[in-house]
C-alpha cells in the first residue's frame, strides 16, 4: 500500500490526503447556496403545479363546430357543441369529440412543458446541470 501511495503522490506532486482544506469553507458556502436554490426551485415547482388546476386551454375542432375546455391537470371541463345539426350525426360527433379531446390533451401537455421550461430557465444559469 505504501508503494502505491508514493506512486500516486509522485505522479502529480500532490498527496491525496491533504491540500484540499483551504477551499473547504468556500465549497461549503457554494453547496449551501446550491441547496437553498434547489429548495426554492422545488417550492416554486409545487406552486406551479397547484396553479395548473386553475389554468385552462380551449380548443375547437371541425372548423369551430365543437369547443372543448380542459385544465392543465388533464381534466376535461367542458364540451360545447356549436352546430346543432351534428346532434343527429353520431359518428361525426363521436369523431369530433375524440379529435377534440386528443387535441386538448396535447395543448395541456404543451402548456405544462412551457410553464416548466419558464420556471427552469430562471434557475438554470445559477444551477449548472439543470
Amino acid at each position: 500500500m505504501r508503494i502505491l501511495a508514493k506512486k500516486i503522490k509522485g505522479f502529480g506532486g500532490k498527496s491525496w490526503g491533504g491540500g484540499q482544506k483551504k477551499n473547504q469553507p468556500q465549497m461549503n458556502l457554494q453547496l449551501a447556496k446550491a441547496q437553498q436554490m434547489l429548495l426554492e426551485l422545488e417550492e416554486k415547482r409545487q406552486a406551479l403545479e397547484e396553479s395548473f388546476s386553475d389554468r385552462t386551454v380551449e380548443v375547437t375542432v371541425g372548423g369551430g363546430v365543437l369547443k372543448l375546455t380542459a385544465t392543465l391537470t388533464y381534466e376535461l371541463k367542458g364540451i360545447e357543441l356549436l352546430d346543432e345539426d351534428l346532434t343527429n350525426d353520431w359518428e361525426t360527433l363521436r369523431d369530433l369529440i375524440i379529435a377534440g379531446v386528443n387535441q386538448a390533451m396535447g395543448e395541456v401537455t404543451k402548456s405544462r412543458e412551457e410553464a416548466y421550461e419558464e420556471l427552469q430557465s430562471k434557475f438554470s444559469p445559477n444551477l449548472p446541470g439543470i
